[in-house]
């Protein structure tokens, strides 16, 4: 049991294997351009594109993406509805050719209670649509909470080996991006993250480029990676 939990962190590798992107700042960014919340994200989410598109490129092999927690539905429903119409769009129409191109496989994960029904077709649409892709993984954590990932985990599991790979996410992440320059996790893959690379660049989303993404990653690839040793 000792070997199981102690081992579980990411490879070695120089280019990271599984990137988890908690894309924040749309509100901030309405505000500041006297844009409507919905089209603030759905730019995002247009940006959003681009950069997974450049992380694929790069060579990194699965992407985890955090639309929401299960606390974002928390807030006025004239903010909830303009999150989740953007991300909508996202499944139907803006990450399509990316998908295409990379032969990715995408899944969600989450509280499939709190969506709105388009919203959840949406996603089950893109899910079914990328069923055979075997490339490339795309994660959207939608409604999430980390500990009804691991009760749901638990409760599929009689070891700790199963616990681990019953997690609605399995892989460890190498490396974890938040824009807007809020230095925290937020909940998001925990168990997942114990081991990884944490940046917080202060550009919000919407503003946020490629060659931004791209100098994490090169520094990124300078890192020895020791886990403790």
């Amino acid at each position: 049991m000792k070997d199981i939990f102690e081992n579980y962190h990411p490879s070695r590798e120089i280019i990271p294997n599984h990137v988890a992107l908690i894309p924040d700042g749309s509100r901030r960014w309405a505000v500041k351009k006297g844009m409507s919340y919905y089209e603030s994200y759905d730019l995002a989410m247009r940006n959003l594109c681009q950069i997974i598109e450049f992380l694929y490129d790069r060579g990194v092999s699965i992407i985890s993406v955090y639309f929401s927690s299960s606390q974002n539905f928390e807030r006025p429903m004239v903010e909830v509805e303009a999150f989740c119409k953007a991300e909508s769009n996202f499944c139907n129409i803006h990450i399509l050719p990316v998908v295409e191109k990379n032969n990715v496989h995408v899944d969600f994960f989450g509280n499939k209670s709190l969506l709105p029904q388009y919203f959840l077709d949406s996603l089950i649409k893109l899910k079914l649509r990328t069923r055979d892709c075997v490339s490339k993984q795309l994660n959207l954590c939608v409604a999430y909470n980390p500990f009804v990932e691991l009760l749901e985990s638990s409760l599929k599991s009689n070891s700790p080996t199963d616990l681990l790979n019953n997690l609605w996410i399995s892989t460890p992440v190498d490396l974890i991006i938040r824009t807007g320059n809020a230095n925290l996790l937020s909940n998001f893959l925990l168990l997942q993250s114990g081991f990884a690379r944490l940046y917080f660049p202060d550009k919000l989303i919407n503003d946020i480029c490629k060659k931004d993404i791209e100098a994490i990653i090169d520094e990124f690839c300078k890192i020895e990676r020791k886990y403790g040793e």
